[in-house]
């Protein structure tokens, strides 16, 4: 693990149809695109040697390496706009943890469709999330910011499904946290009872600023906690030196590993679903 690297794991697209929707045939007919990080190795801090993400010591039910909090939860991450911002132009776009947990049952829970009543409209449907992409991630300190870069390793090459929400096969972002305290620009940022509440030793570190580089990936931990990302490069090994090239590497080994056959059953087993829940047509340029 590069040593500017702050955190490293699977990363997932998904996007979830406007209610009532049956047939998707743009980001228009989305309701919401999420963005999920599963994390395997953090740094508690950019000084400290990586251990085993939260997670992935729940996972293994190992005992905590550490008395201090270890970050590293699974997040489901809420893009404003359903888009990622374009990288060609620095477009800067909001984003916030919709959930954080260690519990891999949640992400079934979570994109699951059901059916709910409501006073005027009666019974409506919600659909089940959908599978856009799959890939690998670091979170890498560079030059004074942090970064999040992802390769995309299923579909290898994107299609048009994805790329209308702008999922290049590569890409890294500026990605700052943003300190609940401060106020936000109208119409952005989520509402007071939504927000973050942060333990002391996160507060702390804001020290009256408006936004902060994810020194520690624990600010992501905590449902509500705003974020900020910026297109950055669309070339991350010329971007992000040997943590991007370490990335790319990362993908040639795992997709090596793994024919176009057997790529979805891998996808769904580190999923821990069935193929009925998450519909992975997107995966081949078919909308659904």
């Amino acid at each position: 693990m590069a040593q500017n690297t702050v955190e490293k794991g699977h990363i997932c697209f998904f996007y979830r149809p406007k209610v009532g929707t049956e047939e998707v045939h743009n980001s228009d007919d989305v309701q919401r695109s999420y963005i999920v990080l599963i994390p395997y190795m953090v740094r508690p801090s950019v000084s400290e040697e990586p251990v085993l993400s939260c997670f992935q010591q729940a996972n293994d039910d190992k005992k905590p390496e550490s008395d201090k909090p270890i970050p590293g939860k699974i997040r489901i991450i809420t893009i404003g706009k359903k888009k990622l911002p374009e990288i060609k132009f620095h477009v800067r776009s909001w984003a916030y943890v919709d959930k954080a947990f260690t519990d891999l049952d949640e992400i079934k829970e979570f994109v699951s469709g059901r059916k709910y009543q409501t006073k005027t409209r009666g019974e409506r449907s919600l659909g089940s999330c959908r599978l856009l992409g799959k890939g690998v991630y670091n979170i890498v300190e560079h030059k004074g910011h942090t970064h999040l870069a992802y390769v995309l390793e299923f579909p290898e090459e994107p299609t048009e499904v994805q790329d209308d929400f702008n999922i290049k096969h590569e890409g890294s972002y500026v990605i700052s946290v943003k300190n609940p305290e401060t106020t936000s620009p109208p119409k952005t940022g989520l509402p007071e009872y939504e927000k973050v509440t942060y333990p002391a030793h996160l507060r702390e570190k804001f020290a009256g600023r408006r936004f902060l580089s994810l020194s520690t990936t624990e600010f992501m931990d905590y449902d509500g906690a705003e974020l900020l990302l910026i297109g950055a490069k669309d070339e991350i090994a010329e971007e992000l030196g040997e943590a991007g090239e370490e990335l790319e590497e990362l993908s040639d080994f795992e997709t090596k590993k793994i024919t176009p056959l057997t790529a979805e059953d891998v996808i769904f087993k580190e999923l821990n679903l069935e193929r009925v829940v998450l519909p992975s047509e997107p995966l081949h340029g078919l909308w659904k």
